[in-house]
């Protein structure tokens, strides 16, 4: 998957704590909308744009789920709103991680930290709907 080089490592060719955590963000997005390739086309152009700048144009008009791959949606079942928050913390958390500057990203500790959170909360969820029927 071509564009997931934290930027920083392109210019200065160093390895830091925070060059993981921009690749993982790229992952993250990939995961997301179920692309392989981090360069998109921008919506209705030619431009191609990275996959961080085309989730966030979706992102900024409130159509997240219309770039979501659609197993993403497939457990939104009754807890509708829930579901599309835990969406939009997983989209922030990606986000944040492939912030252009290294230190404006998370420590790879605290994102697996939010991932574990988000994990919870789902499951509670899940539970809470189960125990409903």
């Amino acid at each position: 998957m071509g564009g997931h080089l934290d930027p920083q490592y392109k210019i200065s060719g160093l390895v830091t704590e925070k060059t993981d955590v921009y690749s993982f963000g790229v992952l993250m997005l990939a995961l997301f909308t179920g692309e392989t390739d981090a360069m998109k086309y921008r919506e209705g152009t030619r431009e191609r744009i990275h996959i961080r700048d085309y989730v966030k144009d979706f992102l900024v008009t409130h159509q997240v789920k219309e770039i979501a791959d659609p197993r993403m949606l497939e457990d939104e079942g009754n807890n509708k709103d829930e579901m599309e928050q835990q969406l939009l913390d997983f989209l922030d958390l990606a986000l944040r991680c492939t912030e252009y500057e290294g230190i404006n990203r998370p420590d790879m500790i605290d994102v697996a930290k939010e991932l574990r959170q988000m994990e919870s909360t789902r499951n509670s969820w899940n539970s809470r709907a189960h125990r409903n029927f």
